[in-house]
């Protein structure tokens, strides 16, 4: 009887564990369904650049700005915002005293500055994970699965996401979109020094900085900005210095982008952690044809 009372245990708890398990996979699906519903939108969406560069467009602004514009696009270049780019890398996790890193590739689509979707795998490790970050439709949010069926970051959906979203959305901005920050879309822009420009970016209700450290030809070296995180011990959403150093550029199709970039939170603090190292592979524009 003990025997036949266990064995039908074990088997409740087998059939709850394989309904669980299906109910995880489903909700992946959904989640990685969502994402590339969002991609399409992105894809298809017209580019609210038009037009070609000219160095013209810029001589209002700062030296060290014009400097930074003239270096990431070049005269005569198709206008684009909205791009695609698939990197490869390393995601970090922990702090600076004790971390592990882990190789990825991930598909980023750019619609700056109000949504972005970014879709990561991991290999190669016992940490495999799948999952994507974005800011679409006025929300952003984290969603990450370990094994494909345990939920390791589930997060987002209220205004403190959203902002942080923005934040990483801004300095991405910096680095991989430099057209959408020029002065028709509204941004506004200060030289602090020569080698120190600061852009101001409007999205979705909230204003972000970014302050950008540029070599004598305009090529963005390190990003730096004040970013709303709860990234830290407390885990409480506060402005925290997030950034990162720009390692080597690519050029398509006359837009000029970072390709090698490492990033982390408490930049410039003894607490920096680089916890992303990723080099571009591909880049494309013109998503809708």
């Amino acid at each position: 009887m003990f025997k036949t009372i266990l064995l039908s245990s074990f088997l409740v708890l087998g059939i709850i564990a394989a309904f669980a398990g299906m109910v995880a996979l489903w909700q992946n699906f959904t989640d990685q369904r969502q994402i590339e519903e969002i991609n399409w939108a992105i894809s298809t969406q017209r580019d609210p650049a038009q037009g070609i560069y000219d160095p013209n467009m810029v001589t209002h602004l700062p030296d060290a700005v014009q400097r930074y514009f003239n270096f990431m696009i070049s005269p005569g270049a198709r206008l684009s915002t909205i791009s695609r780019i698939e990197m490869r890398g390393q995601f970090g996790l922990g702090d600076v005293s004790t971390h592990n890193y882990y190789p990825f590739t991930a598909t980023q689509y750019n619609a700056p500055p109000t949504n972005f979707t970014w879709s990561l795998k991991t290999y190669d490790t016992l940490m495999a994970m799948n999952g994507s970050d974005a800011v679409w439709n006025g929300e952003s949010w984290t969603k990450f699965w370990l094994l494909g069926v345990f939920p390791v970051a589930r997060a987002g959906g209220d205004e403190d996401y959203l902002r942080s979203g923005i934040g990483r959305m801004v300095v991405e901005m910096a680095a991989w979109a430099p057209v959408s920050l020029l002065p028709q879309f509204g941004i506004t822009w200060e030289e602090l020094s020569p080698d120190l420009i600061r852009a101001s970016v409007t999205s979705h209700g909230f204003t972000q900085t970014v302050d950008i450290k540029i070599d004598e030809n305009g090529a963005p070296l390190e990003f730096v900005l004040p970013r709303w995180s709860n990234a830290n011990p407390s885990q409480t959403f506060v402005l925290q210095p997030f950034g990162g150093y720009a390692h080597d550029y690519v050029t398509v199709d006359g837009i000029t982008i970072v390709s090698d970039v490492e990033a982390g939170n408490f930049f410039g603090t003894s607490d920096y952690f680089a916890f992303f190292k990723a080099q571009v592979t591909k880049v494309e524009y013109d998503l809708s044809q």
